[in-house]
């Protein structure tokens, strides 16, 4: 069974008002996409990794991973995951989606997602909500037991 996972990394960091999208700042002398992906190439259960990078930053991450698959994206989060499923290999059954900016993704959570996918079509990770949350337009409290958050990575039978 061949797992991939599609790494989308094409945001622009648009809300954080930064010259440099999130997944490109560096921590430790490492941008913050390299430690997502050590996070997957180290997973005994990925087989192929493919980063759907902006334009501007492809060469950049090339440069330090050789080892793995990296294509321009498209203009929005669909476009980009639809480019890296037309980009998986054929023998792909599974597919991970999860987001560049997102290296702390814990190998229970990959694995889960990949076992999940022999029972289901697909698999959302969520998590529930511990804040208050308000309606802004009534301002009356939403019951949180009423609320999930989604993560990544989402897992699709290919």
């Amino acid at each position: 069974m061949n797992n991939t996972v599609i790494i989308l990394a094409g945001g622009i960091g648009s809300r954080m008002k930064n010259p440099i999208p999130k997944q490109f700042l560096e921590i430790n002398e490492r941008m913050i996409i390299e430690y997502t992906i050590d996070k997957f190439l180290s997973n005994k259960y990925i087989n192929d990794i493919i980063v759907v990078c902006n334009k501007q930053w492809i060469d950049k991450v090339k440069n330090k991973n050789l080892n793995i698959k990296i294509i321009a994206g498209g203009n929005s989060r669909f476009e980009s995951s639809y480019i890296g499923l037309k980009a998986c290999n054929n023998n792909t059954k599974n597919v991970l989606i999860h987001d560049a900016v997102r290296p702390f993704v814990e190998d229970d959570l990959i694995n889960k997602a990949i076992e999940k996918l022999e029972n289901y079509d697909a698999t959302i990770p969520v998590v529930s909500c511990s804040d208050s949350i308000i309606n802004r337009k009534s301002m009356k409290y939403i019951n949180r037991d009423d609320i999930k958050m989604i993560q990544t990575p989402q897992g699709f039978k290919f």
